[in-house]
């Protein structure tokens, strides 16, 4: 959560040589993401999304944990093409390269089947969920490709964030499943085409995570508890869980992980299987 404190959680060295490129890092998995980098080491971050004030409170928090690493604000739209380079060119030219790529931009869009759904919302649930994970991998395995390698002798490392909908079959949300498919289906094409580069890519799954996406969205209490129930471990997933998967695939504990989808999401995909 955004005022929850890290200061009593361990800390360690092991991104002490990395930069560390975050999207999506205002708010929920990001912020998390990017607080937990800077406990465990990391001295470069670069962070993503489409607001600074609210970039500008994930770095105040870094702080507020006693970490402080230098860290770079980055606000544009992984939907925009020309956004996307000029971010990657931005950060190579203030850090020199980008040791791990956390592409977790996304939104969440109506539940609808697709012959409910409108143009609308499929182009803009698509647009960032999808179009914005392909226009990251694009350029930052560009980058990736002329770097030497580093962290576990590695180039890069990647970890796009999908979805328990592009895990399993949701019928119910069409547009938004088929974003999250396509996310998965890219991380295992890219990690196969790019794995004798020594670059790596891998992705998670999160099931209901209670962050501000969530909890600020106006959804009724009934489906809240409705979730709850449903999940085999009766809670939603905490954004620190998702975030330490993240840490885990894309950093050295991870180094021989690659096309991997890691659900995280209390079991769900248990029951949610079809």
């Amino acid at each position: 959560m955004a005022d929850q404190s890290y200061t009593d959680k361990p800390r360690t060295s092991e991104f002490a040589n990395a930069v560390v490129l975050i999207t999506g890092a205002a708010s929920g998995i990001g912020q998390t993401c990017a607080r937990l980098f800077a406990l465990n080491g990391c001295q470069k971050l670069f962070l993503v999304d489409l607001s600074r004030p609210k970039l500008e409170t994930t770095a105040a928090l870094i702080e507020r944990d006693g970490l402080y690493p230098q860290v770079e604000l980055y606000d544009g739209s992984v939907a925009d093409e020309s956004s996307v380079k000029d971010m990657i060119d931005h950060c190579v030219e203030v850090f020199g390269r980008i040791d791990i790529a956390c592409n977790n931009a996304g939104v969440s869009s109506m539940s609808a089947r697709t012959h409910e759904a409108t143009m609308a919302d499929f182009d803009f649930t698509c647009s960032v969920n999808e179009r914005g994970v392909f226009l990251c991998e694009k350029y930052e395995i560009a980058q990736m490709l002329q770097q030497t390698p580093s962290i576990a002798n590695q180039k890069g490392s990647i970890v796009n964030t999908a979805s328990i909908a592009g895990h399993c079959i949701i019928p119910t949300a069409s547009p938004y499943g088929a974003s999250k498919h396509a996310v998965v289906a890219l991380t295992r094409c890219d990690a196969l085409r790019h794995i004798q580069d020594g670059i790596r890519v891998n992705c998670v799954s999160p099931g209901p995570v209670w962050t501000p996406m969530l909890s600020e969205g106006g959804l009724p209490e009934e489906f809240i508890q409705l979730t709850k129930t449903m999940a085999p471990m009766h809670r939603f997933v905490e954004a620190r869980e998702v975030a330490d998967a993240i840490l885990f695939l894309g950093g050295p504990r991870g180094s021989a992980i690659s096309g991997v989808n890691l659900p995280v999401d209390c079991g769900n995909q248990l029951i949610r299987s079809i």
